[in-house]
């Protein structure tokens, strides 16, 4: 839920910390009928990590400014991000765009460990 950050300050229920722990749980998890799906939630690389606080009074003000233009329903999110690039100077986007990367990374890891 922290996309620019490091950390959310959420709890996790459990954590994995190799690529081939996350397959055998993924694993494990398919093998149970209607087990549903897993969440794999990866951390942005701490050199594109944004500061949590100067990411959160932005995001504050912009929903202040959605709400104050009417924004709504399926319009916040573009609305939001949009105005975080704004308010960061670009800075969001690029920690985006490395989580993307770091997330797409991960996932063929992930992917490697299954096929194998």
């Amino acid at each position: 839920p922290a996309f620019y950050c490091r950390s959310s300050g959420l709890a996790l229920d459990h954590r994995c910390d190799t690529p081939d722990q996350a397959a055998a749980v993924i694993a494990m998890h398919a093998a149970v009928p209607g087990a549903g799906g897993v969440v794999v939630a990866n951390p942005i690389p701490e050199a594109d990590a944004l500061d949590g606080g100067e990411v959160e009074a932005a995001i504050e003000r912009a929903l202040a400014e959605a709400a104050d233009q009417g924004v709504g329903g399926k319009d916040v999110t573009p609305f939001l991000l949009a105005r975080l690039v704004e308010m960061t100077g670009g800075r969001s986007l690029d920690a985006n765009i490395a989580l993307v990367k770091n997330n797409a990374r991960l996932g063929a890891r992930i992917a490697t460990a299954l096929a194998g």
